[in-house]
């Protein structure tokens, strides 16, 4: 079993199973290399708490994320039928 943990992205933890039982002994640490990217959903909710006290509007809001959610489901469709679909 392998956990990744976003307070630790440079670290997964990694336990081992026997073919005939379970997991035995502690858990081993694998570290990942350093990337150069925040950590995930940090910008997200520092421009969500800037937002709460500047009073601004998100850059991401439900109308970007409608369009964006319309453009993946026209995917879908045009790898499910094989027809090109026209956005």
């Amino acid at each position: 079993m392998m956990l990744f943990r976003d307070d630790k992205p440079n670290e997964v933890e990694v336990w081992f199973k026997e073919k005939t039982g379970g997991y035995t002994g502690e858990a081993e640490i694998i570290s990942l290399p350093q990337t150069v990217e925040e950590p995930w959903f940090n910008s997200e909710i520092r421009e969500f708490l800037q937002c709460i006290q500047t009073g601004q509007q998100p850059d991401r809001n439900f109308d970007r994320a409608l369009y964006i959610q319309t453009i993946l489901d026209q995917i879908l469709e045009s790898c499910e039928t094989g027809c090109t679909i026209k956005l």
